[in-house]
């Protein structure tokens, strides 16, 4: 079975794919706080914003692919927390050779004129989601997903 790593698992973006994504892969949920929350038979608690403990979880996983989800509105300081946390993302999936998705919610977007496609202008967006689309376009090369709805 192909081994799936999935960052952000307690959220709500992460959680529910883990949750499809178990029926299939064997996978490794990682989450920073509630575990609870994290659906999968191994979790690891791991804080992305430390690179060496994020490519531990990496080594110890030995993913085939890695999905990152993991995002925080809870530190002073979130925007730096988000892009610490996808750099350490990043340069563990390169040096365990393995694929990197990002995979973000559609924040970029207000909603008024769904479906997006990958050329729709984004919407003046929350702090938060500027992020996010500069995230996407760091990790495009990898593979940055936004999709306009998840399943509960």
């Amino acid at each position: 079975m192909k081994r799936l790593l999935v960052t952000g698992a307690s959220g709500d973006l992460g959680g529910p794919l883990v949750r499809l994504a178990a029926q299939t892969w064997d996978v490794t949920a990682l989450y920073f706080s509630r575990p609870e929350r994290a659906p999968a038979r191994r979790r690891v608690q791991v804080d992305l914003r430390d690179p060496e403990a994020t490519w531990r979880a990496v080594a110890d996983a030995r993913p085939d692919a890695i999905i990152h989800t993991a995002v925080s509105e809870r530190s002073a300081d979130y925007a730096r927390a988000i892009e610490q946390a996808t750099g350490s993302m990043v340069a563990a999936a390169q040096r365990a050779g393995c694929r990197l998705i990002f995979l973000s919610s559609d924040m970029v977007f207000d909603g008024a004129n769904p479906p997006y496609d990958e050329d729709a202008p984004p919407a003046p967006p929350p702090t938060m989601a500027r992020r996010r689309r500069a995230l996407r376009r760091w990790c495009a090369p990898r593979c940055a997903i936004t999709p306009s709805c998840v399943p509960a």
